[in-house]
């Protein structure tokens, strides 16, 4: 079976398809089988399909990230 990578949607838990699973968050991705449980998780919005973010944006984003350290 196939494989896709969900996130939450944001503020959302998620339960998972077996009991005693860890719940899904929008912290980060998860793989899980794509079942029709996941799929109607990702239609009614609940879930999405996580998208790997390009490599300009990635660089926005460090770029726009705090410095951490002691100067100021």
């Amino acid at each position: 079976m196939e494989k896709i990578k969900v996130v939450a949607k944001n503020g959302c838990i998620c339960p998972r398809e077996r009991i005693g699973e860890p719940v899904i968050t929008d912290a980060g991705p998860v793989e899980v089988k794509r079942t029709p449980f996941y799929t109607r998780l990702i239609r009614d919005g609940s879930l999405r399909i996580w998208q790997e973010p390009k490599p300009a944006a990635k660089k926005a984003a460090e770029k726009n990230e705090p410095k951490t350290g002691g100067d100021k």
